[in-house]
């Protein structure tokens, strides 16, 4: 689903949580834009495997650098950044991207930053840190209103999104894909705001401290455009 075609001179985030594609959990694609972190496309599927996934991701940043391109406003390359969960499902993202050239997406991909004495792995890890930091930035976002938040489907995941044994989940019957793909939007405009002064300050914490642990279901409140 889209909501608005890209615009000249902002930057523009795609995130792939992966899935299986046999049926059960989707894979999902978010598509926000920076600085003021509003939502401009979704797409999730349960039936689409590794290839179709990574055949939307190319398709969704192809159209997104045509349009840059072609925009008479257009000053300079377009500013197009990429990602995906590197556990579980990732793997087949990173074998199939060896195989056909990582460039065949037309955006720069943001990776997790290295760690001395780590391995370097390609995409963003999803573990029980990076998911806390992620969803604790989050719930500053959305509580701060700093979200344009578009799709319907995703905010009903974010009202059934809470704590679980000290981590975060869906309720019990329900999914929380999209809420993934989110919160690597999350991380990548963490990334982004080490270098882009416009973005660090659409998601600074206006808050003395930020609140580590989550007690509540994540979203207070919810803005629609």
């Amino acid at each position: 689903m889209r909501w608005e075609k890209p615009q000249a001179n902002n930057i523009y985030l795609v995130s792939l949580d992966p899935s299986a594609g046999v049926g059960l959990d989707s894979a999902a694609i978010q598509v926000w834009r920076l600085p003021d972190m509003v939502q401009v496309a979704e797409w999730m599927h349960n039936r689409s495997d590794i290839a179709a996934q990574l055949k939307m991701v190319v398709q969704i940043t192809s159209f997104i650098e045509r349009e840059m391109r072609s925009h008479p406003a257009q000053i300079s390359e377009p500013e197009i950044f990429w990602t995906f969960e590197n556990n579980s499902y990732g793997q087949a993202v990173i074998e199939l991207l060896n195989e056909a050239g990582w460039d065949v997406v037309p955006a720069q991909l943001l990776s997790e930053p290295n760690q001395t004495g780590s391995r370097f792995r390609k995409g963003l890890n999803t573990n029980g840190r990076t998911k806390n930091q992620a969803v604790t930035k989050l719930k500053s976002l959305v509580e701060g209103n700093r979200l344009q938040i578009k799709s319907k489907p995703l905010i009903s995941e974010l009202k059934n999104y809470v704590t679980k044994g000290g981590s975060f989940a869906a309720k019990s019957g329900e999914h929380d894909d999209l809420v993934s793909a989110l919160s690597m939007i999350v991380r990548m405009s963490q990334l982004i705001a080490r270098w882009d002064d416009n973005t660090a300050s659409q998601i600074r914490n206006n808050d003395l401290v930020e609140v580590d642990d989550l007690v509540e279901p994540l979203p207070i409140a919810v803005s629609i455009w």
